[in-house]
């Protein structure tokens, strides 16, 4: 097989276990053979350098020692608790490492090349969920690639695309959980991609922000608009008093848009309207056997409320169960659930690690402001910062981009380079 085309089912497989959704992502047993043949092609094409093999090594001590300690220091859980957490590090991060290791300058090239298939592909699924949804949703779970078993009434997924009925009819998941999720992959492919490019918009950004319109995701409009306005100000760096004017005049409207401010606004009431009555729902939810779901704002409030200041270490990647001691929620602020798993202290470093990372592909530290807002943005409204697709940034970092030859010089030369990891 050409390295070409294995990137490319490398990338596919890596996107699939970051999906959270197919039956490839869901199966321990799947993940490991994936993984394995990720950890063999390393072997086979030399990835796994002394110089590898010290970053993930010094990673991997320092990690074990941090969990270590802040269980013996502050939380005193049980030894299941650990590990779990010893396992998200071999199973998840492992798998990050391992993608960014093979792929290296690469890895950029390749997410935003199958992600732009991928949102192609799901255009067509959408279409069909649209015409004819419930035999459309039948025809999937006839597929038997759902990952629930026996299937799930609602929920339908053929790996390359998920149909949630009911709930997201009119909303496209993508290959991913849910809209909301696929929006946040899209985002950071559509940034990559400009990072490629150098700003400018290609067919595959045109794609891919036709699929961030597609999810009707709060979440990700709102990440766009933030990545617009940093193509503009890096193509744009003297001050425009115009552009000054209309930006009170589109905060307004953001605010006004009902699938934005207004959401946004009632989401906020029916959040703090939940947790004041948390006890009578939670016996409803119990009766019915489901858990109670907590959007954004209550997840933030209830997560704070039960673990406070052990939120700067964090609890453990098993924090659920001691959350649900007391009522049985599910979580879907994706920064606080990361804080509750890693603490204060893990998100400032997964942040650090992506903004060094978005550094080397901007030239001006405005820009990287708003890297780093996308991403809280996205962690915000979406649990996507445990996934593979955030935790590729820890590592991304420490290789070199040979499109940033362009940017240090501005201009195009000609030059030959070692790719190799640096300290």
């Amino acid at each position: 097989m050409k390295r070409s085309r294995l990137n490319y089912l490398l990338t596919f497989l890596f996107l699939l276990l970051a999906a959270k959704s197919n039956i490839l992502s869901s199966s321990n047993l799947l993940w490991f053979v994936t993984l394995l043949s990720f950890f063999f092609v390393a072997l086979k094409y030399n990835a796994l350098t002394k110089k590898e093999l010290r970053i993930f090594g010094g990673f991997s001590i320092s990690f074990f020692a941090y969990i270590l300690i802040r269980n013996v220091l502050f939380n005193s859980l049980p030894m299941p608790f650990l590990v779990s957490d010893v396992l998200f590090l071999f199973k998840f991060l492992f798998l990050s490492f391992l993608f960014v290791a093979i792929l290296k300058h690469e890895t950029s090239q390749n997410i935003v090349k199958v992600m732009t298939d991928l949102t192609f592909i799901s255009f067509f699924f959408f279409a069909f969920q649209l015409i004819a949804g419930e035999a459309f949703f039948n025809l999937i779970i006839m597929l038997h690639l759902t990952p629930q078993d026996p299937p799930s009434e609602i929920f339908a997924n053929c790996l390359v695309f998920t149909y949630t009925k009911e709930l997201h009819d009119y909303r496209n998941s993508g290959f991913v959980w849910e809209p909301g999720g696929f929006g946040c992959f899209l985002i950071i492919s559509l940034m990559l991609n400009l990072f490629i490019n150098k700003f400018t918009f290609d067919r595959s950004s045109i794609i891919l922000i036709i699929g961030v319109i597609t999810t009707v995701s709060t979440t990700a409009y709102l990440a766009l608009l933030i990545l617009l306005l940093m193509v503009y100000r890096y193509k744009h760096r003297k001050v425009n008093f115009g552009v000054i004017f209309l930006i009170p005049i589109l905060v307004l409207i953001v605010l006004k848009t009902p699938f934005i401010g207004e959401k946004i606004v009632d989401l906020y009431s029916s959040d703090m309207d939940n947790l004041e009555n948390i006890e009578h729902l939670s016996h409803y939810y119990d009766d019915i056997e489901m858990q109670m779901r907590l959007n954004r704002f209550a997840s933030i409030t209830y997560i704070y409320d039960m673990f406070k200041h052990k939120l700067i270490f964090g609890i453990s990647n098993m924090y659920d169960e001691v959350m649900n001691k007391v009522y049985s929620v599910n979580i879907s602020n994706g920064i606080m659930d990361f804080m509750a798993k890693y603490g204060l202290v893990g998100f400032v470093y997964l942040m650090s690690c992506y903004a060094r990372f978005c550094k080397k592909n901007v030239k001006y530290i405005e820009c990287v402001v708003y890297c780093v807002l996308i991403m809280i943005v996205l962690g915000f409204g979406s649990p996507i910062l445990t996934t593979p697709i955030a935790l590729m940034f820890l590592f991304l970092p420490y290789y070199k981009f040979p499109e940033l030859i362009y940017v240090l010089v501005k201009k195009p030369v000609q030059v030959n380079i070692e790719y190799s990891s640096v300290n």
